[in-house]
């Protein structure tokens, strides 16, 4: 095949993969290992690891490094082939980063097999665990493990727990954490950290804690803001709706369910959590919210975040107060 078919069947090839090949795709298309040796001298492709190539004229991505590995690991197999069942998935370290949680370094690149694998590439590491079809996802093209699978690996793997933590806080600031799913994961884990044996929800609450994304943390940081300082007492009443919503959503939509179980798993908690905190009149807000609010809230919290809450909620109450006589006297 002479070099300009070469580089047209090798760009054919590798569009549908990020502008990625490997050496076995090449030769299944008629493009011998010599071929690409001169093709990668003349600067037409380029070598990225060990039997994967990039066009020259592809645009470069921060996960080329992880999806170059990933080829690799299947070399014969078109990327397309492989997402149904894919036999190595990103996990671990790798898949936080794939995620954009945490701080955790992706290399080297860690994927989960069903079938024992080993390899002597150093930025390469197999774990063998199969997984459910629900404890993956795709991620930029790659089979990557849930943010749920992904934080209860890396205790699996006995990761520092603070980092671990840090995962957790980013996922619930961002929004991308099933926490119900969570817990059923931490269960296993609870006893060989410290807790009842499958106690998921008591180990949750401790990296929540860790993390500072519990309620109590939540609510010192809303009281920490200059929020109240910067607004007049009627539109912070409005915004002050706003951010007790936004900072509870995810403890109220346990809450909700662990107060009124025969909710239907169709509804939708942050919605109603929402809604019942726009309807609030603002007027009795505080003479309220502890009995209403955390009658539901309770059962999810430990005693002592509940008693830490409750106070938090009483200077909260007092500084609005002191934002209403302010107001008068103006």
């Amino acid at each position: 095949m002479s070099s300009i078919s070469a580089v047209g069947a090798l760009a054919d090839l590798s569009a549908a993969q990020w502008g990625l090949l490997t050496t076995a795709q090449a030769n299944d298309v008629g493009v011998s290992r010599v071929q690409l040796t001169r093709l990668a001298q003349q600067g037409l492709i380029e070598r990225l690891t060990q039997g994967v190539y990039r066009d020259a004229h592809a645009p470069e991505h921060e996960l080329d490094g992880l999806r170059a590995a990933w080829l690799s690991t299947e070399a014969g197999l078109l990327a397309e082939q492989r997402l149904a069942n894919p036999s190595a998935i990103v996990s671990g370290r790798t898949a936080a980063y794939v995620h954009g949680l945490g701080d955790l370094l992706p290399e080297p690149y860690e994927f989960s097999t069903p079938k024992r694998r080993q390899t002597q590439r150093p930025e390469l590491r197999y774990r063998y665990q199969p997984l459910a079809p629900n404890e993956r996802t795709i991620i930029a093209g790659l089979p990557v493990t849930t943010v749920e699978r992904t934080i209860a690996d890396l205790l699996r793997a006995r990761e520092d727990r603070s980092l671990v933590a840090d995962v957790l806080a980013d996922g619930v600031r961002g929004g991308v954490v099933d926490l119900d799913e969570l817990t059923e994961q931490l269960g296993p884990l609870a006893a060989r950290n410290g807790h009842a044996a499958n106690d998921g929800k008591a180990f949750l609450q401790q990296l929540l804690e860790s993390g500072g994304v519990d309620a109590a943390s939540q609510l010192r940081h809303l009281t920490e803001t200059t929020l109240w300082q910067t607004r007049p007492f009627a539109p912070f009443s409005v915004t002050m709706s706003e951010h007790v919503s936004e900072a509870f959503t995810h403890a109220v939509t346990d809450a909700f369910r662990t107060a009124y179980p025969s909710l239907s798993p169709n509804v939708d908690t942050a919605a109603l959590t929402n809604a019942a905190f726009n309807a609030i009149d603002m007027d009795h807000l505080w003479a309220n919210m502890s009995a209403d609010f955390f009658a539901a809230l309770t059962p999810t919290l430990p005693t002592t975040s509940f008693i830490e809450t409750t106070a938090i909620l009483d200077q909260l109450a007092t500084r609005t107060h002191e934002h209403e006589s302010t107001d008068d006297e103006d």
